[in-house]
């Protein structure tokens, strides 16, 4: 029986040997975090994480009584996989497949998500009157609600990293503390861009994912930047 609380960490030696197989694949190292999570087996336990950073991709290291298991993502063909590896041999085989699904999933292109990071829905256009002008007092008490509003619902809808949340307030700061000395035309352009970048940052999320965080900002920001969304 496990002693109730106490952590089944791997050792050092055998991060070593999962190090040694990152060398094998075209992965960087420093994209790689060790943490702790929860066992599968028992939620009292602590257990090694190996996290690939900016994503919710990861390998846990867990055990049943003295038998090692895993769980990863991603796997050969779903999000999420479990194994019995029994002997720390047959774990570090696990390692050496995951780390070749996680290389597949974080070069490869998808041209669906690169649409949908691009900008807002096509069709999207704008009322021409007022381009230049400043935004009106409740204009930007609205604007800064709207933002807040969407920096609430991306750290709501998504698994977010430290370093995630901090890049997400510094932005969403950035576009508030703009839109006090922009115009229309240049503070929309601003926000576009801004948007478009948090969402790169989000790591690996579906294109529908994408697609419903600029359909937020457009709903949020629709009358103050006169948007006719499409449809």
């Amino acid at each position: 029986m496990w002693n109730e609380g106490k952590a089944k960490l791997i050792l050092r030696s055998q991060k070593v040997d999962v190090w040694s197989l990152v060398d094998e694949t075209g992965l960087d190292h420093a994209k790689f975090k060790w943490s702790t999570d929860q066992s599968v087996h028992r939620a009292d336990v602590p257990v090694s994480i190996l996290q690939y950073v900016n994503t919710s991709y990861f390998f846990q290291f867990d055990f049943n009584r003295s038998s090692h298991t895993c769980r990863f993502s991603p796997a050969l063909e779903q999000t999420v996989d479990y194994a019995e590896s029994g002997t720390w041999d047959n774990q570090l085989v696990h390692v050496r497949q995951w780390l070749s699904y996680l290389e597949r999933e974080v070069t490869t292109d998808d041209p669906w998500v690169r649409l949908a990071r691009s900008g807002p829905p096509r069709g999207t256009s704008y009322a021409p009157d007022h381009e230049t002008s400043a935004f009106t007092e409740g204009e930007l008490t609205e604007i800064r609600k709207a933002i807040l509003g969407l920096r609430a619902y991306v750290e709501d809808q998504f698994n977010l990293g430290a370093e995630q949340h901090a890049f997400i307030r510094e932005q969403t700061d950035y576009l508030i503390e703009a839109s006090t000395r922009q115009d229309r035309r240049d503070w929309r352009n601003t926000c576009f861009g801004v948007v478009a970048l948090i969402v790169s940052v989000l790591g690996a999320i579906s294109p529908e994912q994408a697609v419903a965080v600029w359909q937020f900002l457009s709903n949020q920001v629709r009358s103050v930047l006169q948007l006719r969304l499409p449809g």
